[in-house]
């Protein structure tokens, strides 16, 4: 037997989020679980949670990056320090919990810290930004033909 995927369902659907619970909701959760588990939703959901984590960290770096070179002129001022403190305030809050919720290896953490850096290139790639930059340098990567 085949599984199918779930049905999709949107904040923009009428009936959300009752119809999305409609189909389940006379079932345990240890049903709806094995269900998730079996059509491949909690995994889905897992790479998500991993995506998510990459760029909030890679985030992070940015925001770190961006405080740095403002701070070196005295530009970080008072009213953009309190939108970056607020961020900053919100991925710590988010760390915290994430590593409460695991118990990660030297190896793991390296693993993830490389997968971080990898977002970071890309992403800096993606916006036509050079990875590192000095003062005086492009500021813009060259086009590619």
């Amino acid at each position: 037997m085949q599984n199918q995927s779930p049905p999709m369902h949107t904040k923009n659907s009428k009936n959300y989020p009752s119809d999305m619970n409609r189909e389940h909701n006379t079932l345990s959760f240890g049903e709806r679980f094995k269900i998730a588990n079996e059509n491949g939703t909690l995994q889905r959901g897992a790479d998500l949670m991993a995506l998510a984590h990459f760029c909030l960290t890679t985030a992070s770096m940015l925001l770190g990056e961006t405080e740095a070179l403002l701070d070196a002129y005295g530009l970080f001022r008072m009213d953009i320090k309190q939108s970056f403190n607020a961020l900053m305030n919100a991925f710590d809050r988010y760390y915290a919990i994430y590593m409460k919720k695991g118990n990660f290896t030297r190896e793991e953490n390296s693993g993830i810290a490389a997968r971080v850096d990898q977002c970071y290139l890309m992403l800096c790639e993606f916006a036509g930004l050079p990875p590192k930059w000095k003062v005086g340098e492009p500021l813009r990567l060259e086009e590619q033909p």
